[in-house]
């Protein structure tokens, strides 16, 4: 089985995620990312998810940065995942629009 570690994941334009997001995944071991309801917790996985699968983790759900939502400036959606897989670096960047 492959070794999968993840390194840092950018997030801009996803669903309830408006401004770009920036998470790295800097220490070994067990991550816990907490705050409250509403903030954004799950979407981070959701976003993880896409740039792995090209889809999303709901069936029905929008990848897009809802309409009501979305800035002046709104450019798309974006999601880049910096990883190492056998020790080996990638980097998977999805765009939408």
């Amino acid at each position: 089985m492959p070794r999968i570690q993840f390194h840092r994941i950018r997030i801009d334009g996803f669903a309830s995620i408006i401004e770009p997001l920036d998470f790295s995944f800097k220490e070994k071991g067990l991550t816990i990312i907490r705050g409250e309801n509403g903030v954004g917790k799950t979407t981070i996985f959701s976003a993880l998810y896409w740039v792995i699968y090209g889809k999303p983790i709901k069936e029905k759900a929008t990848v897009e940065t809802w309409v009501e939502y979305q800035p002046a400036h709104y450019r798309g959606t974006k999601v880049e995942l910096d990883l190492t897989i056998d020790g080996k670096f990638y980097t998977v960047i999805r765009c939408l629009k």
